[in-house]
C-alpha cells in the first residue's frame, strides 16, 4: 500500500488504525485463496490464541504445518518494542498487549502442527518468560484492563461522533438522494461484550440501525460506514475471543462451547463439505498379486499391475515399516516368488544416527498375523541385513542383499513331508533352509507371500513375468502358476461401506484402551481390524526388532511421539477412503474432534467403546504403564482431560455406545469425581503466586494500584468506573478483611470456589479478582 514509493503510515495518522483493522478482513480473504493454491506460506500474525491458530491452519489441510515461536529475552523484547514504537508508532493498545501476555498459549506438535521451532529462547526458557508475563498481567488484578476497555468503549463513541460531524453536511455529486441511501451513522451506544452473560437472551450484541432516508455518502469520503463497522466488529470479536481464553479456567467446556459457537459461526466462513471418494481399484481377483485389502495403509501399491509398491516416507513415516500379503496362500506344494529392490527412497530428514534407513524383509505368513513380518507366531521373514525373523527370535542367516538385488523366496510344503521348509536365494544363489515348521503346528493354515519394507521401492514376480530375473530352483513353481483350486484366497474386503465398521475408543490416558483394542482385534481375525493410533504407529517403528522406546529416551522420544499425531491424521484420511474395519485407538474425550473424525467415515457402522475402570484399577494401570513405558502425557494435560471428558451418546454419529467395564451410571460418577478434583487442582495451581503477593504486600499493593490508576486516568482522560452488579459488592479495604483464613477455607472446598467464580463472572466481575479475594459459596447457577 505504498504511496509514491513511501509507506502509507507517512500519510495516515488517525485513519491508520481503521485501515489496519480493515486489513484483517483482507488477510482472511487471502487465507481462503491461499489454502487453495499449492505454494509455501509464512503467516506473519501474533497467533497467540489457540483457537485462532487452529482456525487459521484449517485453511491449509494437507500442508506441512510448522509453528515458529519467537520469544526473546526480556531485555531484547523491551529494546525491540521501544525501537518499533519510535519508528512506526504503537499499533496495539496496552490492554490488548496485556491480554495477549495473559493468554499466550505456546503451540505444540499436535493435530494442528507437525513441527514447532524456537529460534530464540528454547521451549523451557520461553515458557518461563511467558509465565512471568502472565503473572505480571494477573497481579494487576485486571483493573487496568477494565479501565482500558471502558476507555475503548468511549473511544468507539468518539469515533462515531467524529464521523457524524464530518459527514453530516456532505452531499454527493451523483444527483438527488435515493430513498435507500444513507448519509450518516446514527449516534447511539455500542456495547463491547467483555463479560456477557451466558443467558441466551443477553447474548445479543447491539448493531447500528441505518435509516432509510438522508443524504447519500460521499464516495470520496475519508471513511465510510463500512470503515466504522469493521472497526467496531473487529473490537467485538477480539473482546469475545479474549474473554473466552480467560474463562477457560473457570467454565465447563460444554458451556464454553455453547457460548462461543454462535460467535464462531458468525465470524467464520462455512466449512466445505468433504466427500471422501473411495479408493478401491478394480483388479482380476483370480490373480496372485499384492492384496490391496491385506496391506498397511502407509504402503502405496501400484494400481496398474499390483506387483510393485513403496511406503510413504514424509515426516515420521520414514521410521515406519509397511507390509503387504499376496491375494492367495498355499497349504501344499513347492511354491516360490522373487522380489527385487528397485529404489532406495530419499529420506534426508531422518537423522544420521538412525540404523538401517532402508530395509526389505521377505517371507511367508498366515493370514491372521500382523503386517510386521517375522514378529508374530506363524510369520517368517528374511531381511536384507542377513538376518531371519521368526519364532520370536532374530538369527544371522545367509547373505545380505541391497539395491537392485533379487531375492528368491521358497516354500516346500510337499505332502509327503512331516515339516514345512522355508528357504531363500540371493541373485540366484540358494541359501540354506531358514525355517523348518512341524506341519501339525500350522494345523492346515495356508502360508501367504509377504513383503515388508522401510523406505524402499520393490517389485514382485509371482510368475507373471515372461522372463524372470532368475530361474526358480528345480522342482518349484511360481505362485501364479499354481492352479486356482489349490490356492487359498485371503480375506476379502467388504463389498460396501455399509458393511464396514469403525470403533472409536474413548477414555482417559492409561485407562486400558490399547489393551482392549488389541485384544478385540485378535479375537476377530476374520474382520481384519486396522488399529489407528499413536501406539500402533510406534509399534511399526521397531529398531532391530526392539521397541523404539528402548532406543529413544527423554525429549527425543517425546518429540517423535508428538510427530506421530500428524502421521496419524494422514492415515485417517487414507483410511476413510478404504473399505475396511478400523479401531480408532485415541482418548477421543473431546466430542467435537471425535465427531469431526467420524464424519470422514460416513456410511460406516460407527460404534463408541467407553473405557472407564474403577479408581483402583485405573491407578494400577497408570502405575504399570508408566513403569514399563514411561509417561506419555503431562500431568496438566491429564487434568484438563479429566475436566473435559464427555461420553458420546447414540445419535447421528454413533449407532451404538458400549461400556465394557464400569456401566454408564457408575462411570459417570467416577468421571464427575475426577472432574471436580481436577478443577480444584487447576485453581490451586493458578492461585499461589497471586495469594502470596497479596498477603506479603498488603496495603502497599493497594497504594501502588491506586497510583497506577491515577496515572492511567491522567494520561487517558477521565475514565468512569465500570457499573457494578448487586452480586458484586464493593471491595472492602485490606485493613478490614482477614484474607488468609477465608481464602484457605474456600480453597479446601473446590465446588464453592468454582461456583463462586462462575456466579461472579456472569455478573461481570474480574476473573483474577475472584481468585485473589474470598468467595462466598452459594447455590449453583
Amino acid at each position: 500500500m505504498t504511496v509514491n514509493g513511501l509507506p502509507r503510515r507517512n500519510y495516515y495518522t488517525r485513519r491508520l488504525e481503521i485501515l489496519h483493522k480493515r486489513c484483517l478482513t483482507c488477510v482472511n480473504s487471502l487465507l481462503t485463496i491461499a489454502g487453495k493454491r499449492q505454494r509455501n506460506y509464512i503467516l506473519d500474525l501474533t497467533n497467540v490464541y489457540t483457537s485462532t491458530q487452529q482456525r487459521n491452519m484449517s485453511y491449509f489441510s494437507g500442508f506441512i504445518r510448522k509453528a515458529v515461536v519467537i520469544v526473546p529475552t526480556e531485555e531484547d523484547a523491551k529494546v525491540r518494542e521501544d525501537e518499533k514504537i519510535q519508528e512506526e508508532g504503537q499499533e496495539v493498545a496496552d490492554y490488548t498487549v496485556m491480554l495477549m501476555k495473559a493468554n499466550f498459549k505456546i503451540p505444540s506438535v499436535d493435530d494442528t502442527f507437525s513441527e514447532v521451532e524456537f529460534p530464540e529462547l528454547a521451549l523451557e526458557e520461553a515458557t518461563k518468560v511467558i509465565e512471568k508475563y502472565k503473572t505480571e498481567a494477573f497481579n494487576d488484578e485486571y483493573g487496568q484492563l477494565e479501565r482500558q476497555c471502558q476507555t475503548q468503549r468511549n473511544g468507539h463513541e468518539n469515533d462515531l461522533n467524529d464521523w457524524h460531524s464530518s459527514h453530516s453536511g456532505r452531499v454527493s455529486n451523483r444527483g438527488p438522494p435515493s430513498p435507500t441511501s444513507h448519509s450518516y451513522l446514527p449516534r447511539q451506544e455500542h456495547h463491547i461484550p467483555i463479560s456477557p452473560s451466558l443467558n441466551s437472551e443477553e447474548k445479543v450484541i447491539e448493531e447500528e440501525i441505518l435509516p432509510d432516508s438522508g443524504d447519500p455518502i460521499d464516495p470520496l469520503a475519508e471513511e465510510s460506514i463500512e470503515d466504522i463497522r469493521a472497526l467496531k466488529d473487529c473490537h467485538q470479536v477480539e473482546a469475545v475471543e479474549d474473554e473466552i481464553e480467560f474463562l477457560e479456567v473457570f467454565m465447563d467446556t460444554e458451556e464454553l462451547e455453547e457460548r462461543s459457537e454462535e460467535e464462531r459461526q458468525r465470524n467464520r466462513s462455512p466449512e466445505p463439505v468433504i466427500e471422501n471418494e473411495e479408493d478401491e481399484p478394480e483388479y482380476d481377483k483370480t490373480l496372485v498379486v499384492l492384496d490391496w485389502y491385506n496391506s498397511d495403509l502407509n504402503l502405496i501399491i501400484n494400481k496398474t499391475d499390483f506387483v510393485s509398491g513403496a511406503p510413504l516416507t514424509e515426516a515420521v513415516f520414514a521410521y515406519m515399516y509397511a507390509g503387504a500379503r499376496a491375494t492367495y496362500g498355499f497349504e501344499n506344494g513347492k511354491v516360490c516368488y522373487e522380489v527385487k529392490v528397485t529404489e532406495n527412497l530419499a529420506v534426508c530428514h531422518v537423522e544420521e544416527s538412525e540404523p538401517n534407513r532402508h530395509i526389505v524383509r521377505v517371507g511367508w505368513s498366515v493370514d491372521s498375523t500382523t503386517y510386521q513380518l517375522g514378529e508374530d507366531q506363524f510369520s517368517y521373514g528374511y531381511e536384507c541385513t542377513a538376518k531371519t525373523y521368526g519364532k520370536s527370535e532374530i538369527k544371522d542367516y545367509g547373505l545380505p542383499f541391497k539395491l537392485n538385488d533379487v531375492v528368491g523366496v521358497y516354500l516346500d510344503a510337499s505332502e509327503e513331508k512331516q515339516s514345512v521348509e522355508i528357504s531363500f536365494s540371493v541373485n540366484g544363489v540358494p541359501q540354506d533352509v531358514a525355517f523348518s515348521l512341524p506341519r501339525e503346528e500350522l494345523n492346515g493354515r495356508a502360508l501367504f507371500p509377504h513383503i515388508l519394507t522401510k523406505n524402499c521401492r520393490f517389485e514382485v514376480n509371482f510368475g507373471q513375468k515372461e522372463d524372470p530375473w532368475f530361474p526358480p530352483t528345480e522342482g518349484y513353481e511360481w505362485a501364479s502358476e499354481i492352479p486356482l483350486e489349490k490356492r487359498l484366497r485371503g480375506a476379502i474386503a467388504p463389498s460396501t461401506r455399509a458393511k464396514c465398521q469403525i470403533i472409536a475408543m474413548c477414555g482417559l490416558p492409561y485407562a486400558g484402551k490399547t489393551t482392549y483394542a488389541n485384544k478385540f482385534s485378535a479375537e476377530n481375525p476374520n474382520r481384519k481390524f486396522n488399529v489407528l493410533g499413536t501406539n500402533a504407529i510406534l509399534g511399526k517403528m521397531k529398531v532391530n526388532g526392539l521397541p523404539r522406546r528402548k532406543t529413544y529416551t527423554g525429549k527425543k522420544y517425546s518429540d517423535l511421539f508428538n510427530k506421530c499425531i500428524h502421521c496419524l491424521n494422514n492415515l485417517i484420511k487414507i483410511a476413510a477412503r478404504r473399505r475396511r474395519n478400523y479401531i480408532l485407538d485415541l482418548t477421543n474425550i473431546y466430542l467435537v474432534a471425535l465427531n469431526k473424525k467420524m464424519k470422514s467415515f460416513s456410511g460406516f457402522k460407527r460404534k463408541a467403546v467407553v473405557i472407564v475402570p474403577t479408581e483402583e484399577d485405573a491407578k494400577y494401570r497408570e502405575k504399570k504403564k508408566i513403569q514399563e513405558e514411561g509417561k506419555d502425557e503431562s500431568d496438566s494435560i491429564v487434568l484438563q482431560m479429566k475436566i473435559d471428558f464427555k461420553f458420546p451418546t447414540v445419535d447421528k454419529t454413533f449407532s451404538e455406545v458400549e461400556f465394557p467395564e464400569l456401566e454408564k451410571e457408575e462411570a459417570l460418577k467416577v468421571i464427575k469425581k475426577y472432574s471436580t478434583e481436577a478443577k480444584a487442582a487447576q485453581v490451586i495451581l493458578l492461585t499461589p503466586k497471586i495469594e502470596e503477593d497479596n498477603l506479603e504486600n498488603g496495603q502497599n499493593n493497594n497504594r501502588h494500584r491506586e497510583s497506577d490508576s491515577n496515572s492511567a486516568s491522567n494520561s487517558m482522560g477521565h475514565t468512569p468506573q465500570l457499573p457494578r452488579s448487586d452480586t458484586d459488592p464493593p471491595r472492602p479495604e485490606s485493613s478490614q478483611r482477614s484474607t488468609e483464613p477465608r481464602v484457605a477455607a474456600n480453597l479446601c472446598n473446590p465446588e464453592s470456589v468454582l461456583l463462586g467464580a462462575r456466579r461472579g463472572l456472569l455478573a461481570g466481575a474480574s476473573p483474577m479478582k475472584l481468585i485473589s479475594e474470598p468467595i462466598t459459596p452459594g447455590p449453583p447457577s
